[in-house]
């Protein structure tokens, strides 16, 4: 069998200065990805708050629609009982008068 060669790796002892300056950037860069996820919820927030105007707009708009649908659609169905109305009293008038013709009352408009 080969032998395996391992390899010792280097122990790099760090003086209590460089752990500051690392410590020191280290929390840079934490303040600045706080920063930027705060400066990202503040946009998102902004974002959610302009949604909900519109949804609000929306459903108000559509309470609008619904009670101007509604005046107009009562106003054509009275209309419509208005045209019922008119043609159940000409269609009783036209049984009348062909009963009438039937009859011989009205022979002058057979001629």
């Amino acid at each position: 069998m080969p032998k395996k060669i391992i390899k010792k790796k280097k122990v790099v002892k760090k003086t209590a200065s460089d752990n500051i300056t690392l410590l020191i950037k280290n929390s840079i860069n934490l303040q600045k990805t706080v920063l930027n996820l705060a400066e990202s919820t503040n946009g998102l927030t902004k974002r959610i708050d302009s949604l909900l105007n519109l949804f609000g707009e929306a459903a108000r708009n559509m309470d609008k629609i619904k009670e101007s649908e509604s005046r107009d659609v009562e106003l054509l169905a009275k209309k419509l009982r208005e045209v019922i109305g008119q043609n159940k009293d000409l269609a009783h008038a036209l049984v009348l008068l062909e009963e009438n013709m039937r009859k011989g009352r009205y022979s002058s408009l057979k001629q």
